[in-house]
């Protein structure tokens, strides 16, 4: 203390006459520093950051996406965020008309983006030191090296060979092998590592990883013993790019792990992010979008960007080329804002062969024809014809134009004025097609207006800005096809070729979705075509320089993530080992003693009958009616949404559509008598008079039975066809009201109507299907026919070659009889399935069956067709879903029978209810019964997936349907492993209760439609199914899995204090690993989904609602993941983080969806905003909960 007070007393100076600093204290620039590599200021950036993408987000709604990501919110330094945002996020859950005006100043893109890098740099000079020394240190350099150039190798290459990135069929097999053969040498390396690792590790661990291995070594086996299995060669072309940018990845890892030891997984993942991060600023300043529209035949050496508009005025004086000269859009505008009288309205240029005067200018307008003029008037060319008025700005179709009037440059005579706008330009026009083609005065072809009364041949047009090209791109061949039976596009393609006057290069190519062409730095995919002719191309053409750098990226992250969270994962595990070496063995009994506890015998003896209940399910009944079984009719291939189905199957979707069941009831005094679905549809669609008797219709809304003169039923609420054709008049007159409306702002009863409407259309499509020619009146006949040429339709005849097409029994039936008369011979297997209508009708069950078998000989000539190797080739261009395939059909009427997720369901709640039950009584006894029931369930939730990939001929997750099923089966799975490990009691209830509500989810999700549906163009890709969706599934799963344990935490320890210090310990360890799963497989999914996106659009990111949803949820997992490693944070405030995290991963799974904004707006569903709303609720009471200082509870515990 003394030396201290001298120090104070008697500072010495420096020569300069400044005191020097204390020992121990620092400069302020390193302060400072310091400060910048906080973890608290990564945390607080990645919270802005999180704001800024719900706001950009939001913004979307009611503005062009280019217009937030430029000019608003991304690539800029400071956001305008607009108060609108917060009608939007409410109107999410219950539409409103709220116009909020004014907006307010928020960090930007570039600024979040600019510190964080700042962040990042001082985080590493500051907390990573170089370890080398010597040799080492010069071997690490010389790696470093390598890698580097390895890097720039491959992003170099990309560039200048971009369309050999293309790989032949011969790379593509042989790379194919290769892999192969490198996974089954990891599997068997991992499994001989295994091996060795026998009682070095703790045997639940020991078990988990080897029941991977054995899964992984299944897989392995699988691709080996069918060859065919494999990857397509457009996703091949995936791996290869992700396999250079891996080897570049891995380099700059060894050179790291030399440099930084075990910190080198965390320092290759924040230079993958670095890299990301770098990529979108130079994308932002050189990333060009534009589109090129090629007609079939013809060719073109422009592109036009649909964000900026030009006049175009053309001078064709010269016989051999036309001199253009433009006037950008924001000119116009301008000159517009001027007084009508200024000199400031007319736009002058020596380059221009006319002076331009702005006489009115609209930011948006509709056009409409008019009369011409008589008599003397200054209008000219389109303008005499039609009228332009101005309409409120549409950020999603914006059609500028104006009025001008053309001067003559010398004696400044008026040449008349003009009408120009966006709508006379090449895109609107094929997008209005014949509408307004066939105005008097529209200006055809290219749009353009010529100029009358000028010295010099002029023409004028207002267009998109167009950016020419040293190339041109000839369309050979355009074809869009569509499913079988249906108007669902199936693909969009575009045989071009490309001739570059530059190099002289000539490259004919096939462009498909997700399969563009690239060259010099270009990306050209579909992305449109004129629906009018079905003969015009549109190629968005993407310039994007530096496209492989996301591919590096993402393979550092991925490397880093892989070791960083490896190494975590060996630490846990060689903990779990020191606690199995000091834990007291217990005394061990004989093996009958063990076998004779309760706590053994009685879940054994519970699984066993779990089991048997799942064996007997798998023998479903089979339909009946009057004492014969109608499976043969279950069976019968049907053609419906675009895909072959069993009969069974519409039958189900549509009762389950109508009544939320798949039995039809016959009796009010019975309400449990009921038939089948089959039956129901036989009766429905051969005309019986019952079948208008049957209660199928669900109605609960008391003003809708009102207007329908119905009493309610509750607790049955099912109506038949005949009660409501009662006051069908009411019906329809309150329906036509209810179209008026706009459907986000119709009532709930407008809604039930209109649903009630659909439906009632559906029933009687069905009968019209269905129904036998010549057996009612002509007219009636032509009503039938006229019915069914609007609109999707149940075919049921298949057709009789490879090229023919499916047919309704009212269709088939009728060619049939057309061609007996004219002694020709089409359309046979018709007679067979009309003759069964009948004989159903007139209630003969022996010939209506024999009418049945003889229809399903024909069924199975057409399957033979389609096997024959003569027609390989044309059945190749088939979608399965498209083929018939008798025993696929057979095991989906099988798999309908069966309902393995409606009684898996049942089966987790029995488990949640044991599990619960074990906290009052026999808790070891129920508790592993519980798990028992789990287990078993679990084994058949698999199966029952599984059965659906057969069905589908498609990855697990293919709709919003699939994804509740899959993300449960991987909670479910993963609560099971930790229970294992840790074996705290509340596995099995957590386990259980996330298997029940996410199938009740799924069940709720499938009621209206059929959970079987085809991929649109764009998402019909196995590769990325398999791939992308999958992952980012996991990734929704981990994070909420997290959050399960998060409440657990709350509940268990916050509240009720039930927990020991060790298994609190447990409980916080097992939310931190459930995070680090859930930011490893949520970033992966993320990045391969902006991979998918540079493979089909040409770039990595794009700022789509959905892609920002699923970024909220990485960014959230980083916020809570630095939050900890910081210590910010203890357990409670990480459980906490992971409930939020709830909330985030529920705004990404259906939030974004009911925007109805952006690429993805392919899963809005109107019913979802209504659970959303109080799910969200619910996660906020939770948090509440964990916020309040419960006096009983127990200290917090410090864990490592």
């Amino acid at each position: 203390m003394a030396t201290a007070e001298v120090i104070e007393n008697n500072p010495r100076v420096t020569s300069n006459g400044t005191p020097p600093h204390k020992p121990g204290e620092q400069s302020p620039l390193l302060l400072l520093w310091k400060c910048l590599a906080s973890l608290k200021l990564t945390v607080v950036l990645l919270v802005l950051l999180m704001m800024l993408v719900m706001a950009g987000t939001l913004a979307q709604k009611e503005n062009d996406i280019w217009k937030v990501v430029n000019e608003g919110y991304f690539r800029v330094w400071f956001a305008k965020i607009e108060l609108q945002i917060i009608p939007t996020l409410l109107g999410v859950f219950k539409p409103n008309k709220l116009d909020w005006t004014g907006h307010f100043l928020f960090p930007g893109g570039y600024l979040i983006g600019g510190a964080m890098a700042i962040n990042l740099l001082a985080a590493h000079t500051l907390r990573y030191k170089v370890r080398a020394r010597g040799t080492r240190l010069a071997a690490a350099l010389l790696v470093l090296a390598l890698g580097t150039l390895a890097t720039w190798l491959v992003i170099s290459r990309a560039l200048d060979s971009a369309y050999e990135a293309s790989l032949t069929s011969e790379f593509s097999a042989n790379l194919w092998n290769l892999c192969r053969g490198a996974y089954a040498g990891l599997v068997l390396g991992a499994a001989y590592l295994l091996s060795l690792a026998w009682g070095k590790i703790r045997k639940p661990e020991w078990f988990t990883l080897a029941a991977l291995n054995v899964a992984m070594l299944a897989a392995a086996i699988y691709l080996f013993v069918n060859p065919e299995m494999r990857i397509p060669d457009a996703g091949m072309r995936i791996v290869w790019q992700g396999l250079q940018a891996s080897v570049a990845g891995s380099l700059l890892l060894a050179a790291l792990a030399l440099l930084f030891d075990k910190r080198s997984g965390v320092i290759l993942l924040h230079i993958g992010i670095a890299m990301l991060m770098a990529h979108e600023f130079y994308v932002a300043e050189t990333n060009v979008e534009a589109k090129m529209i090629i007609p079939e035949g013809g060719s073109a050496n422009w592109v036009y960007d649909d964000r900026e508009t030009e006049l175009a005025i053309i001078d064709r004086s010269s016989e051999e080329t036309d001199h253009v000269t433009v006037i950008p859009g924001e000119l116009i505008a301008k000159a517009a804002e001027a007084s009508a009288d200024s000199e400031d309205r007319v736009i002058r240029s020596d380059e221009l062969p006319v002076d331009v005067k702005v006489v009115e200018y609209f930011p948006n307008m509709t056009i409409a024809p008019q009369a011409p003029p008589t008599g003397e008037s200054p209008l000219r060319g389109a303008a005499r014809t039609i009228e332009a008025k101005s309409a409120e700005v549409n950020p999603q179709q914006v059609f500028p134009g104006a009025y001008i009037e053309l001067l003559d440059k010398k004696s400044q005579e008026s040449l008349g004025q003009y009408l120009v706008t966006l709508f006379f330009d090449k895109e609107p026009t094929m997008l209005f097609g014949p509408m307004f083609q066939s105005w008097a005065g529209y200006p055809t072809g290219s749009g353009e207006q010529v100029v009358e009364g000028s010295d010099t041949p002029l023409a004028i047009s207002m267009r998109y800005k167009r950016i020419y090209k040293p190339y041109d791109i000839a369309l050979r061949d355009f074809s869009f096809d569509k499913f079988a039976g249906s108007s669902k596009a199936k693909n969009y393609s575009a045989d071009v070729t490309l001739t570059d006057h530059e190099t002289g290069s000539v490259i004919d190519f096939h462009i498909f979705m997700n399969n563009p062409l690239r060259y010099r730095g270009e990306t050209f995919y579909q992305t449109g075509f004129d629906q009018w002719t079905e003969k015009t191309t549109i190629l968005q053409v993407v310039e994007n320089e530096g496209w492989m750098v996301p591919y590096i990226a993402c393979a550092a992250v991925g490397v880093g993530m892989l070791v960083h969270f490896g190494i975590i994962l060996l630490r846990f595990l060689n903990r779990r080992l020191r606690e199995l070496n000091q834990t007291t063995p217990e005394p061990t009994e004989t093996f009958s003693g063990q076998w004779l506890r309760s706590e053994i015998v009685v879940p054994v003896i519970v699984g066993t009958l779990t089991l048997a209940i799942y064996v007997g399910l798998a023998r479903p009944k089979e339909p009946e009616a009057n004492g014969i079984s109608l499976q043969s009719v279950a069976t019968l291939p049907v053609l419906d949404e675009a895909r072959v189905k069993p009969f069974d199957t519409v039958a189900r979707n549509m009762l389950q559509w109508f009544c939320q069941r798949q039995e039809a009831s016959v009796s009010l005094e019975n309400k449990r008598d009921r038939i089948s679905a089959t039956q129901w549809l036989l009766d429905v669609a051969t005309g019986k008079e019952v079948a208008d008797k049957y209660y199928v219709f669900r109605i609960v809304n008391p003003e809708l039975l009102s207007t329908l003169g119905l009493d309610a039923r509750p607790g049955f609420y099912r109506y038949s066809a005949s009660e409501i054709r009662q006051n069908l008049d009411k019906l329809i007159a309150q329906a036509r009201e209810a179209d008026q409306v706009d459907p986000q702002f119709r009532s709930l009863y407008q809604n039930d109507i209109m649903e009630l409407m659909d439906k009632l259309l559906a029933y009687r499509k069905v009968q019209n299907a269905y129904s036998v020619p010549m057996t009612q009146s002509m007219e009636s006949d032509r009503e039938t026919f006229k019915s069914l040429q609007q609109g999707p339709k149940v075919r049921a005849v298949v057709p009789t070659s490879v090229d023919g097409e499916w047919q309704t029994v009212f269709e088939g039936t009728l060619d049939y009889l057309m061609s007996a008369a004219e002694q020709r011979q089409t359309n046979v297997p018709a007679r067979p399935l009309a003759a069964a209508m009948i004989e159903w009708y007139q209630d003969r069950p022996e010939k209506f069956l024999e009418a049945i078998d003889q229809y399903h000989l024909y069924a199975k000539a057409y399957e033979a067709e389609l096997n024959a190797p003569e027609n390989s080739l044309q059945v190749s261009k088939m979608k399965t879903v498209e083929k018939l395939d008798s025993d696929r059909i057979a095991f989906e009427a099988w798999f309908n029978g069966v309902a393995p997720f409606f009684y898996a369901a049942i089966m987790y709640l029995v488990a949640m209810i044991l599990s619960a039950s074990s906290w009052l009584v026999l808790p070891k006894t129920l508790g592993r019964s519980a798990i028992a029931i789990v287990a078993v369930t679990l084994v058949f939730h698999t199966l029952a997936i599984a059965a659906r990939v057969y069905i589908s001929d498609r990855p697990p997750i293919t709709n919003l349907y699939t994804t509740a099923i899959c993300i449960g089966w991987v909670m479910v799975l993963l609560m099971l492993v930790f229970e294992s490990i840790f074996k705290l009691g509340f596995g099995s209830f957590v386990a259980s209760a996330v298997g029940f509500t996410t199938l009740l989810i799924a069940h709720y999700l499938g009621l209206d439609e059929d959970t079987f549906t085809v991929m649109q163009a764009v998402l019909d890709t196995q590769f990325w199914l398999t791939t992308h969706v999958l992952s980012i599934n996991i990734g929704y799963a981990t994070t909420m899995l997290a959050g399960c344990f998060g409440i657990v935490y709350v509940i268990g320890v916050q509240v009720l204090n039930m927990f020991s210090e060790k298994e609190r310990r447990q409980i916080y360890g097992m939310m931190y690993g459930s995070l680090c799963f859930a930011i490893l497989f949520s970033f992966i999914g993320t990045v391969l989904g902006g991979l998918w996106a540079d493979d089909s659009w040409g770039r990595f990111w794009g700022w789509d609602p959905k892609e920002n949803g699923a970024l909220l949820i990485v960014l959230w997992n980083a916020v809570a993941l630095h939050a900890r490693w910081d210590r910010m944070i203890g357990p409670r405030g990480l459980a906490l983080l992971t409930i939020l995290g709830n909330i985030v991963t529920a705004w990404s799974w259906f939030g974004v969806n009911q925007l109805s904004v952006g690429l993805h707006a392919y899963a809005f569903r109107p019913d979802l905003a209504f659970y959303l709303w109080w799910f969200i609720v619910s996660q906020m009471v939770l948090f509440v909960i964990g916020l309040i200082p419960w006096h009983f509870s127990g200290p917090a515990p410090r864990v490592k």
